[in-house]
């Protein structure tokens, strides 16, 4: 009975140990459901653990008019009152995060990972700062991508030609010595090898973790969640947990729980509201002249360093 217990563990296990995730897509946050909207906000209560002063923030991401863009609603509670300030970070995709501060940069990066399901933004921050990463784009081998490119083209000409002969085509070969090329170029994987993260083991539990000199991140094996990640670079020492990964809004998940240190400030996030909307309508250009009017001038001498007001 015991050799088969252990049989029957192994055997669930060899799909999971069969794969190993490349970075870029762990960072895609694979567990989520596909986002079918073009925009999502979440409603956050921020607290700041070493003043012990509150905010809340509505945070919309969005592809709106062709751009991506974060729409943010920041009330802020002290002892001086409420007062609430509205901002807008358009076309992040293209925005120069060089010039933010390095936890903003990253927040807003994994912000897009649970809001959008895209990698694109950690691998461009993580890049930018010299951590040595690559998209699974960069790995596709450059000749084979051409060869059947010029392959898609000869079919496209022989649905307008059905009397183009095989004989034009480019996988057909000229000679023995081209043949074997291109049956030795099609039996190699599209992609080089990409750099795979490592199944590691801490206490009782499995984690994909990506190891990087100044960078490290754990994802659960099974899960594939983000569950902390660290950067320790050109002068910024950040650190990120996720916990309590939840279903809101009857679909898409997000972590309840998220603790930020940044330097020596330390912040607690709960996520209250997580939402997908459609930015194509003219709701959420109303929303946006809504809250504008709502918005006062002040801003907290002490806002969370991770957030561009």
């Amino acid at each position: 009975m015991k050799k088969f217990l252990i049989l029957f563990l192994i055997t669930l296990s060899m799909p999971l140990f069969a794969y190993r995730p490349t970075v870029e897509s762990l960072f895609r946050n694979n567990n989520n459901i596909e986002i079918e909207k073009n925009g999502s906000y979440v409603l956050f209560d921020i607290k700041n653990l070493k003043t012990n002063e509150t905010m809340k923030s509505k945070i919309y991401l969005v592809d709106y008019l062709n751009k991506r863009e974060i729409l943010q609603y920041h009330t802020f509670v002290t002892s001086n009152g409420t007062s609430s300030k509205v901002s807008t970070l358009k076309n992040i995709l293209t925005t120069a995060w060089s010039k933010t501060k390095k936890s903003q940069a990253l927040f807003y990066a994994v912000l897009n990972m649970f809001l959008k399901n895209d990698s694109t933004l950690i691998i461009d921050f993580l890049k930018k700062e010299g951590i040595d990463v690559t998209f699974n784009i960069e790995k596709i081998d450059a000749n084979k991508k051409i060869l059947l490119e010029k392959y898609k083209l000869y079919l496209e000409r022989k649905k307008k030609n059905p009397d183009l002969s095989e004989e034009q085509s480019p996988l057909f070969g000229k000679n023995p010595e081209e043949k074997k090329e291109i049956h030795d170029l099609m039996t190699k994987s599209y992609y080089e090898e990409a750099e795979k993260a490592q199944l590691v083991k801490d206490g009782n539990e499995m984690f994909w973790k990506v190891l990087k000199e100044d960078f490290d991140a754990w994802f659960e094996a099974s899960s594939r969640r983000l569950k902390k990640l660290n950067f320790n670079k050109n002068g910024a020492h950040i650190s990120m947990s996720f916990q309590g990964y939840e279903i809101f809004n009857g679909s898409h998940e997000m972590p309840k729980y998220i603790y930020i240190q940044d330097g020596d400030d330390r912040y607690y996030i709960e996520t209250k509201e997580y939402y997908t909307i459609d930015s194509k309508t003219s709701k959420y250009e109303e929303t946006k002249i809504n809250l504008t009017k709502t918005s006062s001038s002040f801003t907290p001498e002490k806002a969370p360093s991770f957030l561009i007001l």
